[in-house]
């Protein structure tokens, strides 16, 4: 993510920064224009300040050197819509129902995956109810100073955000057996009617099938 402040041959203020909805906000407050270059924007410089303090609270920084971090998130935390934001940046996005969640830059798979699809064909979603988001993401080079990393769903690598996946993982799966156990319970053991060849073998397989195959067919 790369994000550069310039000053342009009549002095105006030059902002070439990532797609993201809050700065598309931020540009219409403090009056910003398109130059016709996709994602650069133009200020009055006497707007500098502002504008300054706007890129570090939507991007962590102003184009300024900057220490930078790792962090990790469980992206569940998003599977109900069709594109994630956050710590300055497009983190994913689904196009369309049936094609791959696209990950932004410096944006990496951990541990997980997403579903192969989610939402509807008019309603794309990173996630879906028939297979849940177990992805958990890295992301590198967030500006040390963002604010955003206050929020505790960001945790540093060896966090808990893996640990957490994988406590959400099982108790899904132990939810699901808990279904199968309760659907097998509620079905009679045996649906074949009384006197039906290998209604005996209940329950072996093999020896049905040898039942079968010993028996003489008559044509």
């Amino acid at each position: 993510m790369t994000v550069t402040v310039t000053t342009d041959p009549d002095g105006r203020l030059v902002v070439i920064s990532p797609h993201h909805p809050e700065w598309a906000a931020a540009v219409r407050t403090l009056g910003g224009r398109s130059d016709g270059r996709r994602l650069t924007r133009t200020f009055e410089a006497h707007d500098e300040d502002a504008v300054r303090q706007a890129l570090i609270a939507v991007y962590g920084t102003d184009g300024s050197p900057d220490e930078t971090v790792t962090v990790q998130v469980h992206a569940a935390r998003w599977a109900n819509q069709q594109e994630a934001f956050g710590l300055g940046r497009r983190i994913a996005h689904r196009p369309h129902r049936d094609d791959p969640v696209r990950l932004g830059d410096g944006v990496h798979i951990l541990t997980g995956a997403f579903p192969r699809q989610g939402g509807t064909p008019t309603a794309p979603t990173l996630g879906s109810p028939f297979d849940p988001i177990t992805a958990v993401l890295e992301i590198r080079d967030v500006p040390a100073r963002h604010p955003g990393l206050t929020q505790d769903w960001w945790t540093a690598p060896g966090g808990t955000a893996h640990r957490d996946a994988l406590a959400q993982e099982r108790a899904r799966l132990t939810a699901r057996i808990a279904e199968i156990d309760t659907t097998l319970d509620d079905t009679p053991h045996d649906l074949t009617p009384a006197g039906t060849p290998g209604a005996e073998q209940r329950g072996n397989p093999v020896a049905y099938l040898h039942d079968r195959t010993a028996r003489p067919h008559h044509r």
